[in-house]
């Protein structure tokens, strides 16, 4: 909510200014409106995230798609997604997304994808070595474009380059601080 007086990440935010940038969006509504926008949001990225290996990858009928649904609807990821508001389907979404793209020959938007997703949580750039390994430069070069466009152009337009660097140089040592406890956290 305060990005915009306040450019500094506040203490557990440990992501980039840019994904800072979208939650404002939510967190200028009411909160409980803000908690109902959010809700149909994780909702509607759940049933995204469901259809994309269905329509992509996975051909299933029947008690197949049933218990396909079954599993993932009562999948921890997934409830934790749901009762702590994490963003972990968006980023899922991100790299499924980036692969399906991928392979309907849609290099440019693999890359944005994939850079979308590196923009909400970095360990996300570890799968540009799927591209890399296939040599696939046209990705590469779209998702290099996009990662300098999502986390230094649009929060240095919006924010300035300095406080830009501050920002995510503070998310950072956030993150770095709480490491241990994360790397505990089961």
């Amino acid at each position: 909510r305060r990005i915009l007086a306040f450019p500094y990440p506040v203490d557990g935010f440990y992501y980039s200014a840019f994904f800072a940038l979208l939650l404002k969006l939510v967190g200028e509504l009411s909160l409980p409106t803000a908690q109902w926008v959010w809700g149909l949001l994780q909702v509607a990225l759940a049933a995204a995230l469901a259809v994309i290996p269905i329509r992509g990858w996975l051909k299933l009928a029947g008690w197949r798609l049933v218990l396909y649904v079954l599993l993932f609807a009562t999948s921890i990821p997934l409830l934790h997604n749901f009762k702590w508001g994490q963003v972990s389907v968006l980023v899922t979404l991100s790299v499924l997304a980036s692969l399906q793209a991928h392979g309907s020959r849609r290099d440019t938007a693999a890359g944005i994808w994939l850079a979308f997703g590196v923009a909400i949580k970095y360990y996300v750039a570890w799968f540009v070595f799927y591209y890399l390994i296939r040599r696939q430069w046209r990705v590469l070069l779209a998702f290099s474009a996009a990662v300098i466009g999502f986390l230094v152009v649009v929060p240095s337009l919006v924010l300035g380059p300095v406080v830009t660097y501050q920002f995510h140089r503070e998310a950072y040592d956030n993150l770095a601080a709480a490491s241990s406890l994360i790397a505990q956290d089961w």
